[in-house]
């Protein structure tokens, strides 16, 4: 329920980008010498994406558009010069999308972690705004105005946060140095640009940003987008 403000959970469909544009890499002026440098992406559209619901904790697997968009991803990636060991969120559209992406770029081996699944909303997951606004009304509005903290049932939001954190002082840790490509969601994305101490933005399928993590500071580097949305000029 943390992507768009828009929708519930991660709910933004849209037609596939059509341009192959892909944003390049941070100068390396950008994170100091050494620091970990991960590109942080949301995975492709899962079968409730389709459906207009939102998830949290759910684990729909990709629709066929979802797979077909991450193996389209795969020429933009190949121009961010990643280092081997791709880091997924152990929900299944999430950990598919890594391994449609990592298997031609030959980036394998894929870890899963817990940490970095989307904020958790509870009785929510799986339904519409409609639906949600039918059996808690006020609810939508509250929620986007960040006046629930905690949907029904689900995760509060310094939870969320605290966790997703947690996920990439572990990666900073465990592998410093590389350019890694992790593979998450549209909440996790904006969680960290949060952390960075920048406004959170829109992020489509197959989009995110390039962040820096060294002596305990996370930094945010350049946006990136697999395909520059058709229509769009960024």
């Amino acid at each position: 329920m943390t992507a768009d403000r828009r929708d519930p959970g991660e709910r933004l469909t849209g037609t596939p980008a059509r341009r192959h544009e892909p944003v390049r890499p941070p100068h390396e002026a950008e994170a100091p010498r050494g620091a970990a440098q991960l590109l942080v992406i949301r995975h492709g559209q899962s079968r409730w994406n389709a459906q207009g619901r939102g998830h949290g904790w759910g684990d729909p697997p990709l629709s066929s558009l979802g797979e077909d968009q991450a193996r389209g991803a795969v020429p933009g990636l190949a121009t961010q010069d990643l280092s081997p060991g791709v880091v997924a969120s152990d929900l299944v559209r999430a950990r598919r999308t890594a391994e449609l992406v990592a298997e031609p770029l030959d980036l394998g081996p894929i870890d899963t972690t817990s940490d970095l699944r989307e904020h958790d909303i509870g009785e929510w997951d799986g339904k519409t705004w409609e639906e949600i606004e039918r059996d808690w009304p006020g609810a939508k509005d509250a929620w986007v105005a960040e006046q629930i903290d905690t949907p029904p049932g689900g995760e509060p939001r310094a939870a969320f946060h605290e966790r997703v954190e947690r996920a990439v002082r572990k990666l900073a840790d465990d592998r410093p140095g590389g350019r890694y490509l992790v593979v998450a969601h549209g909440g996790v994305v904006r969680t960290l640009e949060r952390l960075a101490g920048i406004e959170p933005t829109p992020i489509e399928f197959l989009s995110g940003r390039w962040f820096s993590f060294d002596d305990g500071r996370l930094r945010a580097g350049d946006r990136f987008w697999a395909t520059r949305p058709e229509g769009e000029d960024f």
